[in-house]
C-alpha cells in the first residue's frame, strides 16, 4: 500500500520546469527506495505465509519453533528491517512532494 502511494506520488505531482535537479533526484530516489523496500518486504512475508501453510499440522516431523527458526526467522528478519526503513523513507516522500 505505501508503495502504491509512492509511485502515485511520483507519477502524479506536477513538477515545474525550474526545479532545482539535484533536488528532483533525490525525490525520484527516495521513492524508488521507499518502492523496492515494500516490495522486499511484501514479498518476503507472502514467502513466509506460503511456508507455514505448507507446514503439516498433523504430523509434525519438526516442531513449528524449529521450523520457524531454521526456514523463516532469517526471511522474517529481512521483511521487517525493510518494513522499518521504508515506512521512515515514506515520511520524506511525503516532505519532499512539498518542495517538487
Amino acid at each position: 500500500l505505501i508503495a502504491g502511494f509512492s509511485m502515485v506520488v511520483l507519477v502524479e505531482s506536477n513538477i515545474s520546469e525550474e526545479i532545482n535537479s539535484i533536488l528532483l533526484t533525490f525525490f525520484g530516489l527516495v521513492v524508488a527506495i521507499t518502492i523496492a523496500l515494500m516490495l522486499v518486504s511484501t514479498l518476503n512475508s507472502t514467502y513466509i505465509l506460503v511456508a507455514i501453510l505448507r507446514y503439516d499440522c498433523v504430523e509434525r516431523s519438526v516442531p513449528f519453533d524449529v521450523f520457524w527458526r531454521r526456514r523463516c526467522e532469517a526471511d522474517w528478519k529481512v521483511a521487517l528491517r525493510a518494513f522499518s526503513v521504508g515506512v521512515p523513507s515514506f515520511m520524506i516522500v511525503v516532505a519532499l512532494v512539498a518542495w517538487v
